[in-house]
């Protein structure tokens, strides 16, 4: 029977027969389509342009029937339903997709575009009779308007690929996500010959593998140890996640459960290759500098090691990785990331970086030195210093790296001295930054910093730098609007000394901590104003990693990042007040009772012997400083040979540089140490009201932890811890209790709420720690408010018995008597002090104060606790019996400052002694600078409504007249 079937209907398999054309030229045409040259190709079902519709220049044949549909849509539809021919037999669907005739749509026309159909499973297609084309004769051309090109020959089929689980072929790049929504669980639970993780043993003795982590990464290894011979048995696999699974095995009752890992080990057949790493070699990349001799010596100590243990120093199990070299190292001491005796290198040839799960990307440690002396046994060609033109991922790239120069980098001891105290003397940031750096937007953010030196500064000869040196191709810029990744970071070296130079500019706004971690100056000067609000710097970097959706480094690593931002400012730290100037005539002091840092006093240093109690402030902070700076040059906070640990000779506190005598001042705390001669009346006075804040639970756990009877009511407790506090050391060890390790934060502070001094105590606060600030001072405050008046006038005087600080009556404001003591109680007794207003101008001592001109000193009570004492006598001592401070005094000022820092104690305490005092400082000093512009502020405005100048502002306004000569107009 003849076939109706149409001309541009064909199976797959066939291909049309078309003759050579000899009418209009020498080639070949397809008899679909106007002239035109043809190529022969797989062509199905194709859109025909021949006369065969009126009407229409592009259709579609049904190989069915003999219908012919216009759009695309209605052939598919039209196959669909169409019957096929009673003479064609229904045959069975392949086993094979591959070999079911599919339709497949093909170009040829001006509208571009062909049919796909998919048949019935039931249904096959017809094969149609290979026709010869008929050429078209010479004289007809394509009619006007109508463009009908050649037919277009679609590409070549994408490679694919079957399933390994259930033979469905598939595009290659998509077989991973496949396998990972449909087969994973079947992957790893059904281990077989042909489905199983790829494993090669590295040490056959003790029977570790290295086992390919996954079956959707690359090929990442990890060791897994399966001895089933020998005395000890041992089955472990170092996968965090299968040691989980098999303990909460065992807690259910599966004991034979072994994870995918494990369970691979049947099929493994491969042993690695042994390498003997010669000394020779260690000794040519010694000459060649690629690290030093000390590395020398680590790398041949552990092969040692691992000689007399018998097992192999370093394997290569790189295997089927095309970008990544992975070397097992051995290393003897087991920890978290090292469970199996054996670490694992790996070497990115792409990006030229190292890993290893012991230390951070930046750092080097004794694992990468023994994986590279492994790859210049086995993969010499890779260490070249010139630049390579075979690979662009060798060692040694057209840019070098400091890693595999063999620079060590961060630096250590000498090299570590000189580079932060360059950074420190050197790359200062101005105290206010211009507008123009804090405008910067991330788009406009460098993605590689050079550092700007081009001499070296410690050399006498103007020596030229080298080249740059890459760091890290890894870093991250974090800023208010995102994380910008990928960023490299460069050093150049001094040939002559040796001397390291890394980026650290402020004008592109971005500050660089440690190479790796870049904050951008408006994140620092948000995290600064945060902490003006209370916040910790943490709780703001989490919230700005759930905006981001991003992960952020280590929380401590950021506040490092902070601290060290602050270190390299420029702050004056001058503690000074615009209205009270440099020397305030009133003084308020308080303290912060609470711990504001925790520290084990068995590390305190003992006291030389020739100690005074003299500390130079600006050595101690700028050793505090130098600390804040090394952490972004050390790879962790126990190699930092700056850390400033707490002492008793060598803990300052900090005093403005125009208020104290001289850069020395006092801390006489180790006076304070058991067995000193301290008075601690006023610490039981102070414990005992702490313990009556707390609530009877908290008392209760405190009898028992200092071995007292914990039953009974809060006021039995009470009193049988004062009674135990009447020992030194008990005392001691309830403070630790009560306030923390460290003992508290002592402040001295103007009227207008400005701090003048502060002093971190490491023991019990108490009278000599503001008597240590006092004398510091060139000049003494005439009226000194302290709510343990008398004691600090007895401990004062004991110290200075030749000079009284406090005077006349010592430093009451009458003479004790009788007469005065009762017009005090009936509050008609009156001290006019009018040199606090207006400057004395009669009598002028010599040791009188610069502003009001009076020599007397004395020392008030605060009003919650005049009424406290138990000598009558400091009733003399009460504020309101001075007319010019009552109502012009706010006594509270400091309570309310203490009440605000306490709002930061929550994160203050966690912190380390030094990170803690040096941002306490940093943080006063910013509340400082604050109340400076709030009173400028304020005292503009009263000069615009007065009208006239500055002068014209009642003195009322200020209680102290030793103003400076700065413009506040």
């Amino acid at each position: 029977m003849e076939s109706k079937v149409h001309i541009s209907v064909f199976k797959k398999s066939s291909r049309p027969q078309v003759t050579r054309c000899t009418v209009c030229c020498l080639r070949y045409h397809c008899p679909l389509c106007p002239p035109a040259m043809y190529k022969p190709r797989y062509f199905y079902i194709t859109k025909c342009h021949q006369d065969c519709r009126n009407g229409s220049s592009g259709h579609f044949h049904c190989p069915f029937c003999k219908r012919t549909i216009v759009r695309r849509q209605d052939s598919e539809r039209h196959i669909q339903t169409c019957r096929r021919p009673a003479e064609e037999p229904p045959t069975k669907r392949p086993k094979n997709p591959q070999n079911v005739p599919r339709f497949k749509e093909e170009t040829s026309s001006r509208s571009g575009q062909g049919t796909t159909t998919k048949p019935d499973q039931k249904q096959k297609a017809v094969t149609p009779e290979r026709q010869e084309g008929t050429p078209l004769p010479a004289g007809r051309r394509k009619p006007s308007g109508h463009d009908n090109p050649a037919c277009r020959v679609g590409g070549g089929k994408p490679a694919t690929v079957l399933c390994p689980h259930c033979e469905v072929p598939m595009m290659k790049k998509n077989i991973r996500k496949h396998i990972y929504r449909r087969h994973l669980d079947k992957a790893v639970e059904d281990i077989t010959a042909h489905s199983h993780l790829d494993a090669v043993c590295i040490d056959e003795e003790n029977g570790i593998y290295a086992v390919r982590k996954s079956f959707l990464e690359p090929f990442v290894p990890l060791h897994v140890q399966k001895k089933t011979w020998g005395k000890e048995h041992k089955v472990k696999c170092d996968s965090n996640e299968c040691i989980q699974a098999c303990a909460f095995a065992v807690r259910v009752g599966m004991r034979t459960f072994q994870c995918h890992h494990v369970r691979s080990l049947d099929y493994c057949k491969e042993n690695a290759v042994q390498t003997v790493l010669q000394e020779e070699k260690i000794n040519e990349m010694v000459k060649k500098m690629w690290f030093g001799e000390e590395e020398k010596q680590q790398c041949l100590q552990l092969q040692s090691q691992a000689a007399t243990a018998n097992v192999p120093v370093s394997v290569d199990v790189s295997m089927k990785s095309e970008h990544k070299l992975f070397v097992s190292v051995y290393e003897p001491s087991v920890s978290y990331c090292v469970r199996l005796g054996r670490v694992i290198v790996t070497y990115d040839k792409r990006t030229n970086t190292w890993h290893c799960p012991c230390t951070k990307p930046s750092s080097s440690c004794i694992h990468k030195y023994m994986a590279k002396w492994h790859l210049f046994e086995t993969h010499v060609h890779l260490f070249r210093k010139e630049p390579s033109t075979e690979m662009k991922s060798d060692i040694s790239e057209q840019e070098p790296s400091a890693e595999n120069m063999g620079i060590a980098y961060p630096p250590e001891d000498d090299q570590l001295q000189r580079m932060v105290s360059y950074i420190h003397s050197s790359k200062r940031y101005p105290a206010v930054l211009p507008d123009d750096v804090l405008s910067v937007q991330q788009e406009g953010y460098p993605v590689q910093l050079f550092p700007l030196e081009t001499l070296c500064s410690t050399c006498p000869e103007d020596t030229v730098l080298g080249p740059p040196i890459l760091i890290t191709s890894q870093a991250q810029i974090v800023s208010l609007t995102g994380v910008q990744k990928g960023v490299n970071t460069y050093c150049k070296q001094c040939s002559k000394c040796g001397m390291l130079y890394r980026y650290q500019e402020y004008h592109d706004g971005l500050h660089n901590f440690d190479d790796g971690v870049i904050l951008t100056l408006n994140l620092c000067i948000f995290l600064r104003n945060s902490l003006q609000a209370h916040t910790a710097v943490g709780q703001v970097f989490d919230a700005l990693e759930e905006t981001f959706k991003t992960p952020l480094p280590s929380r401590d690593r950021l506040l490092h990042a902070y601290l060290h931002f602050e270190a390299l400012t420029a702050h004056e730290y001058k503690y000074y007040c615009v209205n009270c100037g440099y020397f305030p005539s009133v003084v308020v002091m308080d303290r912060h009772e609470k711990g504001v840092f925790s520290m084990p006093f068995c590390d305190i240093e003992p006291v030389p012997g020739d100690f005074t109690g003299d500390v130079n402030s600006e050595d101690f902070w700028d050793c505090v400083s130098a600390e804040m700076i090394a952490w972004g040059l050390t790879s962790s906070d126990s190699n930092n040979p700056f850390t400033v640990h707490p002492s008793y000779h060598f803990w300052a506190p900090w005093i403005g540089q125009g208020t104290r005598r001289s850069d020395v001042v006092l801390n006489t705390e180790f006076l304070k140490a058991p067995g000193g001669a301290d008075d601690i009346n006023a610490t039981e006075d102070r414990l005992t009201n702490q313990l009556m804040n707390l609530k009877v639970d908290a008392v209760r756990t405190l009898c028992k932890e200092c071995g007292v009877d914990s039953n009974g009511s809060k006021i039995d407790l009470i009193l049988r811890l004062r009674t135990k506090m009447q020992n030194k050391q008990d005392c001691n060890k309830v403070f630790e209790k009560i306030c923390g390790a460290s003992g508290g934060l002592a402040a001295i502070m103007c009227p207008c709420g400005i701090v003048y001094s502060l002093k971190f105590n490491i023991r019990a606060e108490g009278p000599r720690d503001f008597a240590d600030m006092l004398l510091a001072w060139k000049h003494l405050p005439n009226v000194s408010v302290y709510d343990s008046a008398q004691a600090l006038v007895n401990h004062t005087s004991g110290r200075e018995p030749e000079n009284l600080p406090f005077q006349p009556h010592e430093g009451r404001l009458a003479p004790p008597t009788p007469e005065n003591i009762q017009a005090a109680k009936d509050r008609t007794l009156k001290i006019h002090l009018p040199w606090i207003l207006e400057p004395n101008t009669e009598n002028v001592e010599d040791d009188s104060h610069p502003c009001t001109k009076s020599s007397h000193r004395y020392v008030l009570c605060d009003k919650p606790d005049e009424d406290n004492g138990k000598d009558e006598k400091d009733i003399l001592r009460r504020i309101d019996l001075v007319p010019e401070l009552a109502g012009q005094l706010d006594s509270k000022v400091a309570e309310q400052f203490f009440t605000e820092m306490r709002k930061n104690d929550y994160f203050l305490k966690n912190m380390s002694p030094s990170a803690c005092v040096f941002l306490v400082r940093n943080m006063v000093h910013h509340h400082n600078e604050k109340k400076e512009r709030q009173s400028i502020e304020k005292m503009k405005r009263s000069v615009w409504e007065v009208g006239s100048s500055p002068d014209s502002v009642d003195n009322s306004a200020s209680l102290g007249h030793c103003h400076d000569t700065r413009d506040i107009t």
